[in-house]
């Protein structure tokens, strides 16, 4: 919506669309409450099985029922075979974006689809671009290894990490006689108020603090595009890489 009202853009409809296991339905769910949250109209909503062959009738669903974006929670197959899609039919939105590194910005889709996949974007629950010494030690370092910067999952893997050693550590400060015992525990984590360390240094924002039910009051997603054929970050805008590219240059609807 940022970036809607930065290109003097008005976005109201929304198509979303989820591949049909439980981490597509959630993801979907949650976009859902968001959209009318944020008082858009959703013009088009699709569930399709994860191993779909033929994605052209819903294009051409998307293209009839002409929202303002897609929001997709794909997996990789599936992400790649509606990427090659609408650039065969040219029925391309304003913009389209992926739930939760759900295909679009990963290393290995950008490598499949080659320039298809400029302009693509996603969410994403890590900020490889956070600029704390941590971050960018871990950036490096995983790069180094694999070619590629962190991916949603490593990242997300590396941050909890550190924030499960702060519970350990805390858990064991507080219960001596029984530390990992999974009340003790739990009770360690829920105490856990971290604005600094290792933890909060890769985590997209700087404070990590649960709630009963385990969320993090202060959790916020980054949004990622690809652009010139590397996954760069474009919100929030004042940690950013580069300006995002919105709406879509291809647009043919």
């Amino acid at each position: 919506m940022e970036s809607s009202k930065k290109a003097g853009l008005e976005f109201k409809t929304v198509a979303i669309l989820n591949e049909d296991s439980s981490f597509g339905r959630s993801n979907a769910k949650g976009a859902m409450d968001a959209a009318l949250n944020y008082g858009l109209t959703i013009v088009y909503q699709k569930e399709y099985p994860y191993d779909i062959a033929d994605v052209s009738p819903i294009i051409n669903d998307i293209t009839k029922a002409k929202p303002d974006f897609v929001a997709h929670c794909p997996y990789f197959t599936d992400a790649i075979l509606f990427v090659n899609t609408f650039k065969e039919t040219q029925n391309i939105p304003k913009f389209i974006i992926g739930m939760s590194a759900s295909g679009y910005t990963d290393p290995q889709s950008i490598k499949a689809l080659g320039r298809t996949a400029e302009y693509y974007a996603n969410t994403f629950s890590y900020n490889p671009a956070k600029a704390t010494p941590q971050n960018k030690k871990f950036r490096e370092e995983f790069k180094a290894q694999t070619g590629h910067i962190p991916t949603e999952a490593s990242g997300m893997s590396y941050y909890a990490m550190w924030v499960l050693a702060e519970a350990l550590e805390d858990a064991g400060k507080q219960f001596t006689n029984d530390p990992l015992n999974p009340d003790n525990l739990r009770a360690a984590f829920l105490q856990l108020d971290l604005t600094s360390g290792p933890g909060v240094e890769c985590y997209p924002t700087n404070h990590i603090k649960f709630t009963e039910t385990g969320d993090n009051l202060f959790a916020r997603a980054t949004i990622l595009q690809v652009i010139n054929g590397e996954p760069k970050v474009v919100w929030p805008f004042n940690e950013a890489e580069v300006p995002a590219v919105f709406p879509r240059p291809d647009v043919k609807n």
